[in-house]
């Protein structure tokens, strides 16, 4: 894995770009934290890079959220047991909407 500092690619631009030739991937550090990831991609190739990148983060996204749900143990709530809290919820805001109205009114 190739790290470039973003002071390295502001005084040396053609470095990035050798590196992407030989190593396809470089990641670019800020005050010594990766910031992000610089890849080399095909031009008839961009949509489709583009969307797999956009795959896998909702792919980590998911993971993510299922990981959450287990920590906190709702991991395996019936989907009555969704239904219900999600009924509840709705009922919550629609009582808290409609004191709302009715303060707007007095």
């Amino acid at each position: 894995m190739v790290f470039m500092t973003t002071r390295e690619l502001r005084t040396n631009t053609r470095e990035l770009w050798d590196a992407l030739d030989e190593k396809r991937e470089i990641v670019l550090t800020h005050n010594g934290k990766p910031r992000a990831i610089v890849i080399s991609t095909d031009p008839a190739e961009v949509e489709e890079t583009l969307r797999m990148i956009r795959s896998a983060r909702a792919m980590k996204a998911w993971y993510e959220i299922r990981a959450q749900s287990a920590a906190n143990g709702t991991g395996d709530m019936s989907l009555d047991e969704i239904n219900e809290i999600i009924a509840e919820t709705r009922a919550e805001m629609r009582a808290k909407a409609e004191k709302g109205a009715q303060e707007k009114v007095a």
